[in-house]
C-alpha cells in the first residue's frame, strides 16, 4: 500500500513518499482485505515531477498486471503531461483517463501538487484524485497551509486526529490534542514532518503483527513558485550508470574484491 505525505505551508510545498509496495491482498470479507507482504527490494517509486513543476504522488494499488504502478506514472509523464505541457490542474485533469484505460481492480489515488496562474496570480494547488470514481478534490480550497496523507495511514491517524475516551458515565470526552501550527511551519518544519511521519509509521509497524507495508528509502520533492528540486531521491542503475559516464560498449568499472588495494 506504502504511505505518501504532501505539506502545503506558506513557503512551498513537500511531497514525499516511501519505496514500498505490497505483494497481493487476500480476502477477509465483503468490503475487508488485506495485504499479504511486499515486493523487494524497496526501489519503487511513489512520487514523481514533471517538467511544468507539478509534482505526482501515488497510493493504493501497488501495481496492474503484475506491473509496478510507478512504471505507469512514468509513461503518462513521458506520453502525456510532459510533450503537452500540462499544468497542476490539467494533469490532474489527465492523468484521470489516463489510468481509467487500464481497469486496475483496486483503486488507485493521486495527489498532484504545484502552482498555477489564476487571475495574474500564483496560487498553490494541491488536487486529489481518484481514478474509480474519476474524481479530483481540490485539498488547500479552504485551509491554505496543512498537511494530508495517503495509503497505510491508520498510525498517523491516531498520532494526529482528535481522539475521545469515557467519563465514568459512559459519555464520550475528547482527549487532548496539540495540533500543529501549520500557518507557522517553515519549508524545514514541512520536511521534516513529511520524512518523520513516513520514518515513524515505518518503526511502529515493525513491532505490530501486520504486513510490513511501509518501508525502504523516502522520496522527498519540494516544490515553490520559482520552481522544484529533489531534497532526497534514491538512486536508480540508470542514474548511477549516467553519473559513472558509462556508454554502451564502455566497460563500467568492477571491483574486485579479492585484491584489496589494487582496485
Amino acid at each position: 500500500m506504502s504511505l505518501i505525505v504532501t505539506a502545503y505551508v506558506r513557503d512551498g510545498i513537500i511531497m514525499a513518499g516511501d519505496s514500498r509496495i505490497h505483494g497481493g491482498m487476500i480476502k477477509l470479507g465483503p468490503n475487508q482485505t488485506l495485504p499479504v507482504g511486499a515486493n523487494e527490494p524497496d526501489a519503487n517509486f511513489n512520487t514523481f515531477l514533471t517538467k511544468q513543476n507539478a509534482g505526482i504522488s501515488v497510493y493504493g494499488a501497488g501495481d496492474i498486471n503484475s506491473v509496478p504502478i510507478g512504471t505507469y506514472v512514468d509513461s503518462f509523464i513521458n506520453h502525456e503531461a510532459d510533450p503537452k505541457s500540462l499544468d497542476v490542474e490539467q494533469t490532474a485533469n489527465a492523468i484521470i483517463p489516463f489510468f481509467q484505460k487500464f481497469k486496475s481492480s483496486e483503486n488507485i489515488f493521486f495527489h498532484v501538487a504545484g502552482y498555477c496562474k489564476n487571475n495574474g496570480k500564483i496560487e498553490q494547488q494541491i488536487w486529489e484524485v481518484s481514478i474509480a470514481e474519476g474524481s479530483k478534490r481540490l485539498l488547500n480550497q479552504n485551509v491554505h497551509q496543512g498537511v494530508s496523507w495517503g495509503g497505510e495511514t491508520d498510525i498517523l491517524d491516531r498520532l494526529f486526529n482528535q481522539l475521545y475516551d469515557a467519563d465514568p458515565d459512559g459519555n464520550a470526552i475528547e482527549v487532548p490534542n496539540f495540533r500543529i501550527p501549520w500557518a507557522h511551519m517553515s519549508l524545514d518544519n514541512a520536511i521534516d514532518f513529511a520524512s518523520s511521519s513516513i520514518s515513524v509509521t515505518e518503526t511502529i509497524m515493525k513491532f505490530q503483527p501486520r504486513p510490513k507495508s511501509v518501508g525502504g528509502p523516502t522520496d522527498i520533492l519540494s516544490i515553490r513558485p520559482e520552481g522544484a528540486k529533489w531534497i532526497r531521491r534514491k538512486e536508480t542503475l540508470q542514474s548511477q550508470m549516467n553519473r559513472e559516464g558509462y556508454v554502451q560498449g564502455k566497460p563500467r568499472k568492477v571491483v574486485d574484491l579479492s585484491k584489496p588495494g589494487k582496485n
